[in-house]
């Protein structure tokens, strides 16, 4: 929520309408809050991006302005979720903390009434009868005050096991939201993300980045002559060859149906390819068999497309690139992989 005054607010509207019709970008609601948001200076990741493509002298396109906006400033899922579970933690806190207020009013009222009592028994004329009152009045002050402690210890208690219950549950959720139900590697959503942060510690460190993109061959045919569930059995085959095929910071994820992408920092094109290349080799040794049976279904193939980041682009230019020598993979016989032209003239391609 911006507080600013009405001279700031006209100051940064003014500021990003100026900004977007320079880099000719409709003033869309999504787009005007990018802008607005840069210039008003309340999110300190977002300028960070806007100030490394400004240094590299990217132009900042429509498309790349939406990037910006579903990455810095709409809400997702997973975010989403953590703010329900914000608000639960809030309130379980707000209980406590009365709890604790209840308390501490009640042993203030309990140590003030103790020293009336040390008062009363130090001036030294208390009756029998005055003695026997004030030993009952502690005695029923003690009890009470004992089963005030135990009610806040046991809302302490509740409150520890509800915290320990919503980490859980915001731990799943989130795993749910970035991880692809069938292969149990990381889905769509966590690519696009990783990727876009991925091109943006490529562009501040200098370092070169690589992206694979890689499908099965003929899937569907495969698909069409054993079934479904031989079908996702190969999904998952081919998630654990890409999963122990990559090291460190590499991100192996799902893109979609029988896609797979591999985001690689901190590596050239023609590593890129090697890697592609080490998948695909071993994919194609891999002995398909039904669970049920044993019986031997045949070999399977990919194809893998490479492409190296270039500095300013944007990331779904990236994209494109790395799924047009995919496609050219494809179209030269599938079972190899091919460089994307722009990055290496000459197609890269290792025969099946």
């Amino acid at each position: 929520m911006f507080t600013e005054s009405p001279q700031k607010i006209d100051e940064y509207g003014r500021a990003a309408m100026e900004r977007m019709a320079r880099e000719g970008i409709p003033a869309s609601p999504e787009n005007y809050s990018v802008w607005y948001t840069y210039f008003c200076g309340k999110n300190p990741a977002l300028i960070r991006a806007i100030e490394v493509l400004d240094s590299n002298s990217q132009a900042i396109t429509e498309t790349l302005s939406g990037e910006l906006y579903q990455k810095y400033l709409s809400p997702d899922p997973a975010q989403q979720a953590i703010n329900e579970i914000g608000d639960r933690i809030q309130s379980s806190l707000e209980t406590v903390i009365g709890a604790i207020e209840t308390s501490s009013a009640g042993a203030d009222a309990y140590g003030r009434k103790l020293a009336d009592v040390s008062s009363t028994l130090q001036s030294g004329s208390v009756g029998i009868d005055q003695l026997q009152g004030l030993i009952e009045a502690i005695g029923s002050d003690t009890q009470a005050m004992a089963d005030q402690n135990r009610e806040l210890e046991g809302k302490l208690k509740q409150s520890s096991e509800q915290m320990d219950a919503m980490q859980q549950e915001l731990q799943a959720a989130q795993r749910e939201a970035m991880t692809d139900g069938l292969t149990g590697i990381p889905n769509r959503k966590y690519f696009d993300l990783q990727l876009k942060q991925t091109v943006i510690e490529a562009m501040e460190s200098g370092q070169p980045m690589s992206l694979l993109m890689l499908d099965i061959d003929h899937f569907k045919k495969f698909n069409d002559d054993h079934g479904h569930q031989v079908g996702d059995e190969v999904l998952k085959l081919v998630a654990r060859v890409l999963q122990t095929s990559i090291k460190g910071q590499d991100i192996a994820a799902r893109f979609g149906g029988e896609e797979f992408s591999i985001i690689l920092p901190n590596t050239p094109l023609k590593n890129a390819i090697a890697v592609g290349d080490h998948i695909r080799k071993s994919l194609a040794v891999r002995r398909i068999v039904r669970r049920n049976s044993g019986k031997p279904v045949g070999n399977i193939t990919l194809s893998a497309g490479a492409a190296e980041f270039a500095p300013g682009e944007a990331v779904s230019n990236l994209v494109k690139r790395a799924d047009s020598a995919l496609y050219r993979a494809k179209e030269a016989g599938r079972n190899r992989v091919v460089a994307d032209v722009a990055e290496q003239p000459t197609a890269a391609a290792a025969a099946g």
